[in-house]
């Protein structure tokens, strides 16, 4: 369904733009606003591997860092994040509420 207008015509199917790819002389800008709890757990699905070997083969270059936070810790779920990384009584050890804390604030990406 075509939507008429210079919003729909220039943002429909845009996906993952780049953040910077406004020009100075741009008549229109476009913000999108999200919950961001739903940000969150949508980058936390979206990076998190389907196994040690996928995690390997496809990210070399980010293995590390997303197996110490995917694998060595006991973030399978999103909900186990919070419950055991974030709440105050979580049972994820120190090194890995540490790291639930700095994803949650951007650091570990």
């Amino acid at each position: 369904v075509d939507v008429p207008g210079l919003l729909p015509r220039r943002a429909t199917r845009m996906f993952h733009a780049d953040a910077y790819d406004c020009h100075d002389d741009s008549a229109y800008f476009l913000f999108v606003v999200r919950d961001p709890v739903e940000r969150i757990k949508s980058a936390f699905l979206y990076d998190r591997p389907n196994s040690e070997h996928w995690l390997r083969e496809n990210f070399p270059r980010y293995y590390e860092r997303r197996k110490s936070y995917y694998l060595d810790c006991p973030f399978g779920l999103m909900d186990q994040m919070v419950y055991m990384g974030l709440h105050p009584q979580g049972l994820a050890s120190e090194v890995c509420r540490k790291r639930a804390a700095a994803a949650m604030r951007g650091d570990l990406h």
